[in-house]
């Protein structure tokens, strides 16, 4: 590896030359080096309306400020009430969460983007008593067509659908009470309960009974009919992740592909032409440039750390250029700048699979591609690693970094599967991280290819 701090404008020319090694994402193409006021980030996601017209109106505004700079957009519905529960105006109760979903997709197809159609992720939680209507939502083709939508999935969940068991909806999401309490006659499937007396904590609650397998398969055959909605599992992702043990930054939504799950926060992307390290392509002597591809992906996590200090210079020509009535704007991207300085998220992936594994005469899919491709994706994965904690040793931690909360008090103990997986199998790089801390919260994602 090199272990200078900076690259030099060779290294970094070689790695860019015809996009043969590397290839940044599509905001960063656009938007680096034209001196407009643009992000350099793909994807955001912004911190879910709360249970007000206010809120959601604020929320539709960041929105709004976020795309006209070429943003896509993720947040969630989740802590908007349900339909038919009692509010404190004209209407006597409300419409729910689900109708919300409209104006949302239409402001996506208004704003412009010089060309580029906006994008947008809505999400609820399989809690929410309005879950099912979610999910039927985009059943009629003409309806939210400005948006992605997906629905998040906990492992309670999953267990009652294996066991075809009732499950009790509720709102607020997070409530908790013996759920046996509602699995009675007493209470009909698919109908919205108000429990607030039966509990009696003070709180307002509703609560919908329904049968967990009837409702999975509704998902799965919306899904299958119109490829929406989505399906996160949420849980996983909170314990599959570097950011699941951090509460104020693990996954709340995605930004509208799915494959980045974040709070309050942006993600600037890089590609690894993986079709560029198979040397002799197309003959029975094609192999795969292992000991390039490492060097390669070294330098490409230092470009990716360096796109965040790029992406902050962005990020304050936006606010400079900004005027006293431009409130909301400022408090959306002060709050992006503000996380991007505390945990300099990344998003290092790759394109070129399919195309690599044709010149190498190895079938897609095939037993022989897939032991293929764990090898050199172990070997591209432990590189990032090392990398970002090199890069803190070099640089320093990311602000907000803290051993304890992923390694424990001792450090020994892994606080989610995901910092199990790193020092099990990458112990070397894990302990260097107990020394130096770590530069990126998160530094690997994948999209679409």
């Amino acid at each position: 590896y090199n272990d200078a701090d900076k690259l030099s404008e060779d290294e970094i020319f070689e790695l860019f030359d015809g996009f043969k090694y590397v290839i940044p994402g599509g905001s960063v193409l656009s938007g680096l080096g034209n001196n407009k006021p643009v992000s350099l980030s793909n994807c955001f996601v912004i911190d879910s309306p709360k249970d007000s017209y206010d809120s959601i109106m604020k929320t539709r505004n960041y929105q709004c400020q976020l795309m006209k700079r070429r943003g896509g957009v993720g947040y969630d519905l989740s802590l908007l009430r349900p339909r038919g529960a009692k509010v404190n105006n004209a209407a006597n109760t409300s419409t729910g969460a689900a109708s919300f979903m409209d104006a949302n997709s239409t402001l996506t197809n208004e704003v412009a983007q010089g060309g580029r159609r906006g994008a947008l992720m809505n999400t609820i939680e399989i809690n929410h008593p309005d879950v099912q209507e979610f999910i039927e939502k985009k059943q009629d083709l003409t309806k939210v067509t400005g948006a992605n939508i997906s629905v998040k999935i906990n492992d309670a969940f999953m267990h009652a659908v294996e066991n075809a068991e009732d499950y009790i909806l509720r709102w607020p999401i997070d409530v908790t009470f013996d759920d046996n309490l509602f699995k009675t006659e007493e209470y009909p499937y698919d109908t919205l309960v108000n429990v607030t007396d039966v509990l009696n904590n003070g709180k307002t609650v509703y609560i919908k009974k329904v049968n967990a397998k009837t409702l999975w398969d509704k998902l799965v055959h919306c899904a299958w009919n119109t490829a929406e909605p989505g399906v996160i599992f949420v849980d996983k992702m909170h314990n599959y992740a570097p950011d699941g043990v951090y509460e104020n930054y693990k996954m709340v939504s995605t930004n509208p592909c799915g494959e980045i799950g974040m709070n309050k926060d942006s993600c600037r992307l890089i590609a690894m032409n993986l079709s560029s390290y198979v040397v002799h392509p197309y003959t029975n002597k094609a192999y795969f440039n292992t000991e390039l591809f490492m060097k390669h992906t070294y330098k490409a996590v230092r470009l990716g750390d360096d796109l965040v200090d790029l992406e902050l210079e962005q990020v304050n020509k936006i606010l400079s250029g900004l005027n006293e009535d431009d409130i909301s704007e400022k408090e959306i991207w002060t709050t992006l700048r503000d996380t991007a300085i505390n945990v300099r998220r990344m998003g290092l992936g790759f394109t070129g699979l399919g195309d690599m594994l044709a010149m190498m005469g190895i079938k897609y899919g095939s037993t022989e591609s897939l032991d293929f491709l764990k090898n050199i994706l172990k070997t591209w994965f432990e590189t990032q690693f090392y990398g970002t904690v090199r890069l803190a040793q070099l640089r320093g931690a990311f602000k907000e970094f803290d051993m304890t909360l992923e390694g424990g008090q001792d450090y020994k103990t892994p606080q989610n599967e995901f910092f199990k997986m790193l020092c099990e199998e990458f112990n070397d790089t894990w302990w260097a991280m107990t020394k130096f801390g770590r530069r990126n919260i998160s530094w690997s994602t994948l999209a679409p290819c």
